[in-house]
């Protein structure tokens, strides 16, 4: 009579290094399953404006900024929004001194800061406004681009507009 032997399986290092492999990659993909939801963004966009400021503007660039232009952001080319107003902040710097010494100051003849408001629909979500899968709040920085003109500046505010 032969007798069976038992043999037990004994867990070695490989084992458990993708035992582990496996559930990580589990976890991992569980995480962007979960974060890609977009459980927290309403079907209906909403109307804003947001103004983003641009500083020292060449003055000779300023003719290239339009009313009606669609601004897109340089890095994905998503659509931010179209030119409703410009604003033209000229940059003061120091001339020259009073008789009293106090330091006088005149408009920079080649350089201004220039304000755009820039219409646009977004969703809102908890984080802050999404335009084309672009997440736009106060003190965003991007590149932006129009149809001849681009420069990088900053969100400076955001409202929804009725």
């Amino acid at each position: 009579m032969t007798q069976k032997k038992k043999h037990i399986y004994s867990l070695n290092f490989i084992d458990v290094a993708i035992v582990l492999l496996i559930l990580t990659a589990a976890l991992v993909v569980l995480y962007f399953t979960a974060l890609s939801s977009n459980e927290d963004v309403p079907e209906v966009a909403t109307r804003i404006e947001y103004t983003f400021t641009i500083n020292d503007v060449d003055i000779r660039l300023l003719p290239l900024i339009q009313l009606g232009h669609e601004v897109f952001c340089y890095q994905t080319g998503a659509a931010l929004g179209s030119i409703s107003s410009i604003v033209q902040i000229p940059i003061q710097v120091r001339a020259t001194t009073d008789e009293e010494g106090n330091p006088v100051y005149r408009n920079n003849p080649r350089y201004m800061n220039v304000e755009l408001t820039i219409s646009a629909y977004a969703l809102l979500t908890p984080h802050g406004f999404i335009v084309e899968e672009f997440r736009l709040n106060v003190m965003s920085e991007f590149a932006l681009n129009t149809v001849n003109f681009f420069s990088v500046g900053r969100v400076s505010a955001i409202a929804e507009v009725e």
